[in-house]
């Protein structure tokens, strides 16, 4: 059987908007609209005010417009970063309980700090979300079980499959690329243990938006010639991270 990130890659370059089911077209706006209210609401409370300034200070060209920030821009993987991790502050992101990923937080503030990037058509931005949305699914599904064993933060790790989905197809990868890629954002993903968000540690807001980031660097950096394994999720659980991904405790 073909490995399932070459299955995912296939969809994620062939969906086309104009195909899709009105009733997923009329849902792709309220979702962004969704993400930007959490957004505003989790930037209102100025708990993340220090790092971002961090962030504006010690980051590269301007890229992407940082939501809520009076026109400060950053390189498109920060600006997702950050982006993501103020929509998640308030935990009302939307979810998907059976591939336990929060789409949302992850697909669309890189689906506007790449589009932005690359000058993308608003149909674009839209197909790109859709696109990320079912990889996160699709990846999210097969890894989870072995994610909840382990008691690691499944939305923190699955969403770098959707949020690198977003970003390949905006930059214009074809499949064999975009597998490439999100071979490349398994060997990127956060460990993320699931006390950070148990104890209300002000990093489990990282778990949205450092998705994001491994989305964007995933597919710039696949776009630049680098590649992460094929078989990411078939591949028999003889080691540390196929075990994580696979084996129960």
């Amino acid at each position: 059987m073909m490995p399932l990130v070459s299955r995912v890659s296939r969809h994620v370059q062939g969906v086309q908007w104009a195909q899709l089911d009105p009733a997923v077209q009329a849902r792709v706006p309220i979702a962004i609209l969704d993400l930007l209210g959490c957004a505003a609401a989790g930037y209102r409370l100025g708990v993340h005010q220090a790092w971002v300034k961090t962030m504006v200070t010690s980051a590269g060209p301007p890229e992407s417009t940082l939501w809520c920030h009076n026109n400060i821009r950053l390189p498109a993987a920060h600006a997702a970063l950050v982006n993501g991790a103020i929509a998640h502050h308030i935990e009302m992101d939307d979810g998907n309980p059976r591939a336990s990923v929060h789409g949302g937080v992850t697909v669309v503030p890189v689906a506007l700090a790449v589009g932005e990037v690359v000058r993308a058509s608003g149909e674009e931005v839209l197909t790109a979300v859709v696109a990320g949305y079912d990889a996160a699914v699709a990846c999210g599904r097969a890894i989870v079980r072995g994610m909840t064993a382990h008691r690691l933060h499944e939305p923190s790790m699955v969403g770098c499959f959707g949020a690198t989905a977003t970003a390949a197809r905006l930059l214009g990868l074809p499949a064999d690329r975009i597998a490439a890629s999100l071979g490349l954002a398994g060997a990127l993903m956060p460990f993320g243990p699931f006390e950070a968000f148990t104890k209300g540690a002000p990093v489990k807001d990282l778990y949205g938006g450092w998705p994001a980031f491994i989305g964007v660097m995933a597919a710039q950096l696949t776009k630049a010639g680098l590649s992460g394994s094929r078989d990411l999720f078939e591949a028999a659980a003889d080691g540390v991270g196929s075990a994580l991904l696979h084996a129960p405790v």
